[in-house]
């Protein structure tokens, strides 16, 4: 059986964005601008930088060789539609999204920290005329799926759809792999949380090169039994507050940390984290 089900709306967390943009897209992008220029200590980029992000690109590189599917096959943008380049931090590379609904289930696949890796467009899917790609493969911790994220079109005969994939899941039952079917709202406006979201991303996308694992470590002990973010830069100094903010979004997004606010209040200094 295909799997079908409905995600929450997003409607844009591009650093950059193509074709014509909407209101509620302005919103969230010039949320993601809200950050002024930072210093970073040139002392920190050096001989030790050097060898840790030559640690980084080994283990990259490893972990993607266990994969099976790594880029995209093919990018060329859908007629009318938007198209968003974008950091992802889980596969530490920039990718290209094409839509409002595949971009909301990326994000939904980032912040999910059962997900471990997850690659887009990675092939498409046989015998549909007009060619349609298979939105997204995502890896579990247990399973594999295919993410097929229902265009405007499509979602005019929710029910149909399922019948027209029907194949293409046999197939890929063969193989393992599950197929999702997803439906979703582009219309809803953009709440706190789609904003707190492109915050977390945004911050993890500028820093994470700079971000170590010792500071991280530092970080989740520094919560303890709950921590505000301000807190947190104080307790890690002299490391800089600007990495230490982002080394706990990158927590929060392991779900090693939790805002228990994250969907009611804007982020600041007082945001509240907890260990989960």
């Amino acid at each position: 059986m295909i799997a079908t089900r409905r995600i929450g709306p997003i409607t844009g967390f591009g650093i950059k964005r193509g074709a014509a943009g909407d209101a509620p897209a302005q919103h969230v992008l010039s949320a993601l601008k809200q950050r002024g220029p930072r210093l970073v200590t040139v002392r920190v980029v050096s001989f030790v930088f050097v060898l840790q992000l030559g640690n980084c690109v080994g283990k990259l590189r490893a972990a993607m060789a266990h994969l099976r599917f790594v880029r995209a096959i093919d990018d060329v943008r859908p007629y009318g539609t938007h198209r968003y380049d974008v950091y992802g931090p889980k596969v530490d590379r920039r990718l290209t999204l094409f839509g409002y609904r595949a971009l909301n289930a990326w994000l939904q696949l980032e912040f999910n920290p059962d997900v471990v890796a997850y690659c887009e467009r990675p092939l498409r899917v046989p015998d549909i005329r007009p060619a349609r790609m298979v939105d997204f493969w995502v890896r579990g911790r247990d399973s594999e799926h295919f993410l097929i994220v229902l265009r405007g079109s499509e979602l005019q005969s929710p029910a149909a759809q399922p019948l027209r994939f029907a194949a293409f899941d046999a197939w890929a039952r063969k193989t393992g792999i599950q197929v999702c079917v997803i439906g979703a709202d582009e219309r809803a406006p953009v709440d706190i949380l789609q904003r707190n979201q492109a915050t977390i991303i945004h911050h993890v996308a500028a820093d994470h090169t700079f971000v170590t694992d010792e500071i991280k470590q530092r970080a989740l002990a520094a919560c303890g039994e709950g921590a505000t973010v301000g807190e947190l830069e104080s307790r890690l100094l002299p490391v800089d507050g600007t990495l230490v903010r982002s080394a706990a979004f990158m927590l929060v997004l392991e779900g090693s940390l939790r805002c228990p606010t994250l969907a009611r209040e804007p982020l600041s200094r007082q945001t509240q984290l907890v260990c989960a």
